[in-house]
């Protein structure tokens, strides 16, 4: 039996594409929980910017995850990330080194990391990596996770 191979480039590539499987996916947890639920604005805006190493399994992973330490609320939000899912960071340079990523992708992919590790908290993001608050702050606007009126350099915090 022959199959035909269709080529799909990684999600981290298709950027456009991760909204849009994120609501496919909710979607599917919605049906199965019993519970509807949708994305806070702020996790729809970290999620775009995660470049997921580990593909569409990945993505669905960290829904899920998130939607069961939700519990019953109804907005994922990036606090249901906190520890979830993150690559440890030898794993982290494995890749790079594996894929030759250029600094700047080794940067974003950390602070990523770090992002989400902390749930999106800029003073712990800040503490953990040993930067300032104003460095944290340019990191989210440079990787696009700023939001809100409350967003300058040391505000936001929850």
């Amino acid at each position: 039996m022959n199959a035909y191979h269709i080529p799909l480039p990684p999600l981290r590539e298709r950027p456009k594409d991760i909204l849009p499987l994120a609501k496919f996916f909710l979607k599917e947890l919605n049906r199965r929980g019993g519970i509807k639920k949708d994305l806070d604005p702020e996790m729809a805006t970290f999620l775009q910017a995660y470049t997921f190493p580990g593909n569409l399994r990945e993505l669905r992973n960290l829904l899920e995850s998130a939607y069961i330490s939700g519990q019953e609320e109804s907005l994922l939000r990036l606090a249901h990330l906190s520890g979830v899912g993150s690559t440890p960071p030898s794993q982290l340079l494995k890749e790079a080194m594996e894929e030759r990523w250029t600094y700047e992708e080794l940067e974003k992919r950390y602070f990523l990391e770090v992002y989400k590790r902390e749930g999106g908290r800029r003073k712990r993001i800040a503490s953990s990596l040993g930067i300032t608050a104003r460095s944290v702050y340019n990191l989210l606007l440079k990787y696009g996770l700023a939001h809100g009126k409350d967003q300058g350099p040391l505000g936001g915090e929850k």
